[in-house]
């Protein structure tokens, strides 16, 4: 059963650099079952950005091979808070991190289709956490910051150290076909959003 430990609490004898992250990044809302880590903004029905971000990610003890979910929220430019949740095994690890990530994320907003792509936005009066994408990350444990998306079309292909991670990870993915000025403008906004 998983248990939470005290908030800005390191697990005993333990510090940042201890813990190992995995892979998949989450890429799109709502998109958590196959993902391990996840950054995300929070943003109004309008779509104001609130100047809040909250980061999930799966971690592992690199010493007693312990398994956890590591929990940062707060405002970008401060210094964030952080909770861990210690598990049995990695399969309750990424129920709990799914769980949390649902909980911030489309479980707070709705669906709407908006230029005919559907789009999770924040429901009146309230705000949602929305996916964001990153290349490299800036919050989270240190080796978070090693998981990268290898491309900027958004297939799921991300850094993997641990070859178990690599096979489970793989599936097909779908091709589209966009022309590469519409591609490349797309990267562009994006990566000038975040």
């Amino acid at each position: 059963m998983a248990t939470k430990l005290p908030k800005a609490t390191f697990p005993r004898g333990t510090d940042p650099n201890d813990f190992e992250c995995f892979g998949p990044p989450a890429l799109q809302d709502g998109e958590f079952d196959d993902v391990n880590i996840a950054d995300m903004g929070c943003f109004t029905q309008d779509g104001k950005d609130t100047n809040k971000a909250y980061h999930g990610a799966v971690v592992q003890n690199k010493q007693n091979k312990k398994w956890y979910v590591y929990f940062e929220w707060g405002r970008t430019g401060s210094s964030p808070t952080f909770q861990f949740v210690e598990c049995y095994d990695k399969s309750e690890a990424h129920q709990v991190f799914a769980k949390q990530m649902h909980s911030k994320n489309d479980k707070r907003g709705e669906w709407a289709t908006i230029g005919g792509i559907r789009t999770l936005r924040a429901k009146a009066g309230k705000d949602c956490y929305l996916v964001r994408p990153q290349a490299t990350r800036q919050t989270g444990l240190p080796d978070a910051r090693r998981i990268k998306i290898s491309d900027g079309d958004n297939n799921k292909k991300t850094k993997q150290t641990k070859t178990s991670d690599k096979k489970s990870s793989k599936k097909p993915s779908a091709k589209t076909s966009i022309d590469p000025e519409t591609a490349s403008l797309l990267r562009a906004f994006k990566i000038g959003t975040v």
